[in-house]
């Protein structure tokens, strides 16, 4: 179960000091599964111990595997080890990072649909607790795992929006360096993040820290512009909505023209009782394994 378990562990570490901009600070890097361990991994100063549940084999690899994990806790080990939060108000520079970087690996791997429509499927989650009245703000030391973990990806995804990459990796190589080795606070961050880029970054504090609500509008307009498949699913919902004729016969048409499995995995999520016998068949036929899995997961028979 080794080549499994870890597989990508080299191209994750690589890929983390390059990203980075920073070398792995440590002397040397341990992993070690833990039985009956109650999360799914967790960071130490030059070791990360995770669930045993990771331990599989190339079948179960399709299905559960460590790669975002073993990501996520080496990122840590800059933004948690490196640089530590001064309490649980900053939490954001930890969780966040640890989280946005990992998605950054799995892009780099699994390429930019995967990227996209994870951020997409989060977006989606923190539009919903908005809508509940549950939104939290990134500054709240009580905030959920949800508003630390994925609201704090976005975060950082819409902060290299706004600077540009440039500019967003030159002012994390210096936050780092500055700070190495001591505690940081999300002032102390956007300072260096303002020094680097030349730029006020009031409005954004605003709207993406401070501010309990999740911009939905303004995150699926970054997307739309990022990944043609998101676009394209915008564009069928909007034709469901605004269309005379059945729904399959829309859907047919823009199944039939994408190659995007995260699109095809999407419209089954959402439209998978507007598929006929024979249209599931094809599918179980023609589509790929990841959108067999989810037909598999949806459907009730």
């Amino acid at each position: 179960k080794v080549e499994p378990t870890y597989r990508y562990s080299k191209q994750i570490f690589d890929f983390l000091e390059t990203e980075i901009g920073v070398p792995y600070p440590w002397q040397n890097y341990k992993q070690i599964p833990v039985k009956d361990f109650l999360y799914a991994g967790m960071e130490n100063t030059g070791t990360t111990i995770f669930s045993d549940a990771y331990m599989i084999d190339s079948i179960a690899f399709m299905d559960k595997n460590y790669v975002n994990i073993n990501a996520h806790e080496l990122a840590h080990q800059w933004f948690g080890n490196l640089v530590t939060e001064q309490n649980a108000s900053h939490h954001w520079l930890q969780e966040g990072f640890a989280t946005y970087y990992a998605y950054l690996f799995e892009k780099e791997v699994f390429g930019d649909d995967h990227f996209y429509w994870k951020l997409y499927e989060t977006a989606m989650q923190l539009k919903e607790l908005s809508e509940d009245g549950k939104g939290e703000a990134l500054i709240d030391p009580k905030a959920s795992s949800l508003t630390f973990y994925e609201k704090g990806a976005w975060a950082l995804f819409m902060l290299k929006e706004h600077l540009g990459e440039e500019a967003y990796k030159k002012g994390i190589e210096e936050y780092l360096k500055k700070y190495q080795f001591r505690d940081v606070s999300i002032p102390k961050f956007i300072e260096v993040m303002e020094n680097e880029s030349s730029l006020d970054l009031t409005e954004y504090e605003r709207d993406w820290l401070s501010n309990t609500e999740f911009h939905f509008e303004k995150a699926m307009g970054s997307l739309k512009q990022h990944s043609p498949s998101i676009a394209t699913f915008f564009e069928l919902q909007r034709e469901l909505m605004t269309t005379k004729g059945t729904n399959e016969a829309i859907i047919n048409r823009f199944w039939s023209q994408s190659q995007s499995d995260f699109l095809k995995i999407a419209i089954i999520e959402n439209y998978h009782s507007s598929l006929s016998e024979a249209f599931i068949k094809r599918i179980l036929s023609e589509g790929s394994l990841m959108v067999r899995q989810v037909l598999a997961v949806n459907i009730p028979k």
